[in-house]
C-alpha cells in the first residue's frame, strides 16, 4: 500500500512533534522556570541610627542647591492643554462683537431682553477665560450690544451693561438642552 503524498506530510508532522516531545521530556525541563530573586537570601540590616554628621551634611547640600535657583532646573516646556495660547488671546480683543448674521436687536435693551437674545454655548477656564455665546469665541472685556463680560465661572458668565452697570448673567444650559 502506498500512501499518498497529503497522508506522507501529516505522518512527517506527526513523527517530527512526538521527537520534539520525547527530547523535551529528556531533558528534563518541562515548562518555563519559575522566577526567583537572586541574592545572597539575607536582607540588608535596618540602620537604626543617624549620624548627625551625615545629617548636616545633608542638610547643607539641601541649602546649596536651593541656593541655586531656577539656573539647575529644566524650562517648562508643557503647557495645559486646555488654557488658551497666547496666539488665541491676541486674536480676541475687547471689541464690539458682531452680532450673529440674521440676527437683529431690538430697540429696547433690558436685562432680560439681553439674556434672551443671547446664548451662551460654553466656557474656558485658566489665565485668560474665554466663552462661546453665540457661537463666537469672547474674552474678559468683550463688547455685546452694549454689555462687557466681566466674569466667566464654570457654567455661567457675567456681562454689565457698561450706561447703567446692570449685570446680567448668562448660564449654560443643562445636558440635551440645545
Amino acid at each position: 500500500m502506498r500512501l499518498q503524498r497529503r497522508h506522507r506530510l501529516l505522518l512527517g508532522a506527526l513523527v517530527l512533534a512526538v521527537t520534539i516531545w520525547l527530547l523535551d521530556r529528556l531533558s528534563g525541563r518541562t515548562g518555563p522556570q519559575p522566577a526567583q530573586a537572586k541574592g545572597n537570601g539575607t536582607a540588608p540590616a535596618p540602620t537604626t541610627s543617624l549620624a548627625w554628621d551625615d545629617a548636616d551634611a545633608l542638610l547643607r547640600r539641601l541649602a546649596a542647591l536651593r541656593a541655586d535657583g531656577d539656573e539647575r532646573r529644566l524650562p517648562e516646556t508643557a503647557r495645559d492643554p486646555f488654557q488658551p495660547s497666547a496666539l488665541l488671546a491676541q486674536l480676541l480683543p475687547a471689541t464690539e462683537v458682531p452680532m450673529p448674521s440674521g440676527a437683529e436687536s431690538p430697540p429696547a435693551d433690558t436685562p432680560g431682553n439681553f439674556g434672551a437674545r443671547h446664548r451662551l454655548a460654553g466656557v474656558v477656564l485658566g489665565a485668560e477665560p474665554l466663552a462661546v455665546v453665540d457661537d463666537v469665541v469672547v474674552g474678559l472685556g468683550a463688547v455685546l450690544d452694549g454689555h462687557t463680560l466681566v466674569a466667566v465661572e464654570r457654567d455661567a458668565v457675567v456681562f454689565e451693561e457698561t450706561a447703567t452697570g446692570v449685570r446680567v448673567r448668562l448660564t449654560l444650559p443643562g445636558p440635551g438642552v440645545p
